[in-house]
């Protein structure tokens, strides 16, 4: 299996600050570590790897490996069936999602509620300069520019400062809402299924005994033949 370290982009100055949720190493080194691999033993519901021989061999093959790409790592293991190696590695993904889940969710969900409150804002903003615009063309229109200079000017410096705040939502929005983009910002997630071969790699337990089998017959022949040879 391999998997995508997840990323969170927030806005920035001049541009977008880009980070992962943890270091691809790190992550490496506590898959790794054998309290993690006996945390999936158990998420399996299998019994102690010192109990049980499919545990041993999912405790002892479960790895994680550096992938080309920085981000990317590949996740190994081995098992005597394809449904149990399929298995631990979905459990070992859920373990190290659940983990990088508790440090994206916040931080998505505040960059949410700032999108939220700033196109509100936005909102507001536009619909608030609507009305002083149109304060102002009613009276052009009317003929009371005269009378009306000092309101006239009042609505105008708010409508100006309307404006400039207009321009400033949007730029907030604008870049959260990159921010925010499934390129920019994702969850810790797998990029390659689990695979496992139809066959297994290793000699199946019959094919051993087979081969102890006529390995004996070929050690039992030796000995019977020896004596024969050297009288010979």
């Amino acid at each position: 299996m391999t998997v995508q370290i997840g990323q969170i982009t927030t806005p920035g100055s001049p541009t977008l600050d880009r980070r992962q949720i943890e270091d691809p190493l790190t992550v490496i080194d506590r898959y790794n570590l054998p309290s993690f691999r006996l945390r999936v033993v158990k998420d399996l519901g299998l019994p102690s790897p010192d109990a049980a021989a499919a545990s041993r061999e999912i405790f002892d093959s479960l790895n994680a490996t550096q992938e080309t790409s920085p981000n990317l790592i590949h996740l190994h293991v081995t098992a005597y069936s394809r449904q149990q190696a399929e298995a631990a590695l979905r459990f070992a993904f859920d373990e190290l999602s659940i983990a990088h889940r508790q440090l994206y969710d916040p931080e998505v969900d505040g960059m949410k509620r700032e999108f939220d409150n700033s196109s509100r804002k936005l909102a507001a903003a536009e619909a608030d300069y609507a009305l002083g615009y149109q304060a102002i063309r009613s009276s052009a229109d009317q003929g009371k520019a005269a009378l009306d200079s000092a309101r006239n000017i009042l609505v105008t410096n708010m409508t100006t400062q309307i404006s400039s705040q207009i321009l400033q939502l949007k730029q907030q929005v604008t870049v959260l809402q990159q921010a925010l983009s499934p390129m920019n910002t994702y969850p810790t997630r797998v990029v390659e299924a689990p695979y496992a071969p139809l066959q297994p790699r290793s000699p199946s337990a019959k094919l051993l005994i087979a081969a102890g089998a006529i390995l004996g017959l070929l050690v039992g022949a030796a000995l019977a033949l020896g004596p024969a040879v050297k009288r010979g």
